[in-house]
C-alpha cells in the first residue's frame, strides 16, 4: 500500500512539474526559416517566465490557420483585423489577447491607394483600371480598397485585380508596371515613395494585429499569464524592456495593449456591404 502511495505521489509531482503546452501558430505568410527571427525569442521569452511550453503549428494560409484555430489544433495565433473578424464569426470561443503597438506607439494603422506620379491616376468613376492587392484575407487588401473606391463612386468589379500575397509585392507591381494601382499599409507604402510613387487615399484607421486564444482548450490562468508578462513590457520607454524585445520580430517588439472585440466592430461594419472573394 506504501508502495502504491508512493507511486501515486511520483505522478502526481510529474505532472504537476509539466510545463503547460501551447500551440502557437504564427502568420501564415511567413516562411519556416524567418520564425527563428521573428517569434522564437518571444516565445522563448514567455517560457522563461511562465511555465509553458510553446509548440510552433504551421499553417499554410489565413483560412487553414482560422480552421486549426477554431478546431482546437491550435492554442493562440497572431492575426491581423479582417482574419480575426472572420475567425470570430465562424468560431465565438476564439477570443482577444493584446494588440500589437508599432515603433511609434500606435494600436491602429490605414492602408493606402497608391500609383505613380506619371500616371495621373484619379480614383473618381475609375473603370477598367488595373490594380495589385495584398492578399484575400488582408484588411488592406480587397476591403479597405474597395470601400475607399465606393468613396470615389468607383468598384473593383469595374477594373481588374490581382492578389500579389504580400504587401511589398503589392508595391512592386505598380513600380514595375504590371499594375496601375495598388492598395497596401501606408507606412509600408511610405518606405517605396522614393520610387515616384502617389499616394491618391487613405483609409480610416483599423485597430492593429492582436494575439488571440482558444478560450476552449487552454486555462484561464495560462492566458492570464502570458497576457500579464507581454503588458509588462513597455519597450518604448524603458530601455531594459527594449533590451529585452530587440531581438523580436519587427511587429512584435514595441509591446502591446489590451485587446477588446469591439475595437474589431468597424470591420463587421464594412463587411456588411462589401463582399469579400474569399
Amino acid at each position: 500500500m506504501l508502495r502504491y502511495f508512493w507511486f501515486i505521489f511520483l505522478v502526481c509531482t510529474a505532472m504537476a512539474q509539466t510545463p503547460q503546452m501551447v500551440r502557437f501558430a504564427p502568420l501564415p505568410m511567413v516562411k519556416s526559416q524567418k520564425l527563428l527571427e521573428q517569434y522564437l525569442p518571444m516565445l522563448g521569452y514567455l517560457e522563461s517566465k511562465i511555465d509553458v511550453k510553446f509548440e510552433i503549428i504551421y499553417t499554410q494560409n489565413y483560412a487553414d490557420l482560422i480552421d486549426k484555430l477554431g478546431n482546437g489544433i491550435v492554442d493562440i495565433a497572431l492575426l491581423g483585423p479582417l482574419p480575426y473578424v472572420e475567425a470570430t464569426h465562424r468560431y465565438p470561443h476564439i477570443k482577444p489577447l493584446v494588440r500589437f503597438l508599432d515603433e511609434k506607439g500606435n494600436h491602429s494603422y490605414t492602408c493606402s491607394l497608391f500609383a505613380l506620379k506619371t500616371h495621373n491616376t484619379t480614383l473618381n468613376n475609375l473603370r477598367n483600371a488595373s490594380f495589385a492587392l495584398t492578399q484575400k484575407y488582408s484588411t488592406c487588401g480587397f476591403l479597405a480598397t474597395q470601400k475607399i473606391l465606393y468613396d470615389h463612386n468607383s468598384s473593383l468589379q469595374n477594373n481588374q485585380y490581382i492578389f500579389a500575397d504580400s504587401h511589398t509585392n503589392a508595391i512592386l507591381q505598380v513600380i514595375l508596371g504590371n499594375a496601375q494601382l495598388g492598395s497596401a499599409k501606408s507606412s509600408i507604402v511610405e518606405q517605396y515613395k522614393h520610387f515616384d510613387l502617389q499616394i491618391l487615399a487613405t483609409s480610416q484607421p483599423f485597430a492593429g494585429f492582436l494575439l488571440v486564444y482558444q478560450a476552449q482548450t487552454l486555462p484561464i490562468g495560462v492566458i492570464n499569464a502570458i497576457k500579464e508578462e507581454l503588458l509588462a513590457l513597455k519597450p518604448l520607454s524603458n530601455p531594459s524592456h527594449a533590451h529585452i524585445t530587440q531581438t523580436w520580430g519587427n511587429n512584435l517588439r514595441y509591446g502591446v495593449v489590451p485587446a477588446n472585440d469591439s475595437h474589431y466592430d468597424d470591420i463587421r461594419t464594412l463587411l456588411q456591404t462589401i463582399k469579400l472573394p474569399l
